[in-house]
């Protein structure tokens, strides 16, 4: 996910940093669904850790999801999705080895008072966002 470079207010006038098409960050360090407002982590703790999180096989994807998993890699493959707790929009779907590492263990970095762009989960420094 790549940070994007919209800031704006919220509704009480606080600057917010849009994150992707469903997350900010505002200058608290609160992160919320962009669709309703409800808190889902904190830049200071695990990034979307108060959403809902399950894990499915990766053909409850769809319909567009038609080849096994293990006729190509020799992990367990499983659907990962984090949703908004409040309006049930999927802030993320992935699918991933059953052993790697869960996204909202990632941290998102804002300084609310310099004007440069939010470090998202994703960016390592390497390069461009």
């Amino acid at each position: 996910m790549s940070s994007k470079d919209e800031t704006g207010t919220a509704g009480d006038g606080e600057a917010t940093l849009q994150l992707d098409d469903n997350v900010c960050v505002d200058a608290s360090g609160a992160l919320s669904c962009i669709h309703c407002g409800a808190e889902l982590g904190h830049q200071d703790g695990a990034y979307l850790d108060k959403a809902i999180h399950r894990e499915r096989p990766p053909a409850a994807a769809g319909p567009q999801i038609r080849a096994r998993a293990e006729l190509f890699v020799d992990q367990k493959m499983v659907l990962r999705q984090s949703i908004c707790p409040t309006c049930y929009v999927v802030l993320l779907t992935e699918i991933v080895p059953e052993d790697e590492p869960e996204r909202r263990n990632r941290k998102v970095q804002w300084d609310a008072s310099q004007p440069t762009r939010a470090r998202g989960p994703d960016h390592d420094g390497s390069g461009p966002d």
